[in-house]
């Protein structure tokens, strides 16, 4: 398979299993838990701009049920739910849309959220756990050709997860899409690293995740958490 046709296809996941289906979801009416129908696209309609409307929208997202299968948008509307990516998938493209700020898609170990940066004021944003969190100098940032790594420096508050390579919007979407056909054994390891490997970026994260100490040590701490 070529580089182009790697490029077609990976082009055809984003479209096809998130940004096409935008506002189907949105119009889709979720119900919680405790009965309460989300109606996304009139939740924001009833928003302001700014700050607020992330943390409002944190909050919301976190309120609908967790499905661990439900990783594109298709699957969100079929289970009534969303697990942590497609949660990511789905606010990411809301604040892109609303032209919030920069936004990257995180992809910190057997997770997915987002980092904000608003007139260069940082946001911790998980909204599948309805975290929401400004930074300021608990985070050290380091740069790389295709993503950059938010080194939190003290987990405090309900910030989880300590080392966060992040990405543009639609990488990481892509990424975690590939990710979660590959645990659920919808793909195979080389498919999925066939799929994968056509963009710069998947090369170069792939390098770090296996060669970075902390990476490596963050991803144990986590497993110990999940384990107990």
């Amino acid at each position: 398979m070529d580089r182009v046709k790697k490029m077609i296809i990976e082009e055809v996941i984003y479209q096809k299993n998130f940004k096409g289906l935008l506002n189907k979801v949105l119009e889709h009416e979720f119900k919680t838990d405790k009965g309460e129908v989300i109606i996304l696209k009139n939740f924001c309609q009833s928003q302001g701009a700014g700050i607020e409307f992330v943390r409002n929208l944190t909050n919301k997202i976190s309120q609908i049920p967790v499905k661990k299968w439900a990783i594109d948008f298709s699957r969100a509307i079929e289970q009534n739910g969303l697990n942590c990516s497609c949660a990511s998938a789905l606010m990411g493209l809301i604040l892109e849309k609303a032209g919030v700020g920069l936004v990257e898609y995180g992809q910190p170990p057997h997770h997915s959220l987002l980092i904000l940066n608003i007139n260069s004021v940082i946001y911790y944003v998980d909204p599948r756990n309805g975290v929401f969190e400004k930074l300021d100098d608990n985070v050290e940032i380091e740069e790389f050709k295709s993503f950059r790594v938010y080194k939190i420096r003290k987990l405090k508050g309900k910030l989880g997860f300590k080392i966060i390579p992040a990405s543009s919007i639609k990488e990481g979407i892509i990424a975690s899409y590939l990710e979660n056909l590959l645990v659920e054994g919808k793909l195979s390891k080389k498919e999925a690293k066939r799929l994968s490997g056509v963009r710069a970026f998947s090369k170069e994260l792939s390098n770090y995740e296996n060669s970075s100490d902390e990476f490596q040590a963050e991803t144990k701490r986590l497993e110990r958490i999940i384990k107990d």
